[in-house]
């Protein structure tokens, strides 16, 4: 049984927290900068951190701007459009 539980537990460990890109859900996600609802297709920017957070923004600026307050270099995974 304990078997098992370690199998399960260094799955999760693995394969749970990689960094993956995850897409944004137009219409439902809002901007982490300014707060307002993601709704056009052309724009939007997203930013993970090497702890696998993932920010979701409605343009290249407020990922720009929050950037700039929030995270440092160091603290970036990748950032994509």
């Amino acid at each position: 049984m304990t078997k098992i539980f370690y199998f399960i537990f260094a799955f999760i460990i693995f394969y749970g927290c990689s960094p993956e890109p995850e897409p944004i859900k137009y219409g439902i996600d809002n901007c982490e900068h300014c707060r307002m609802l993601i709704s056009d297709h052309n724009y939007g920017a997203e930013l993970i951190t090497k702890k696998g957070k993932i920010f979701k923004y409605d343009s290249i600026e407020c990922l720009a701007a929050n950037q700039k307050k929030k995270h440092s270099k160091e603290d970036i995974h990748s950032c994509g459009l």
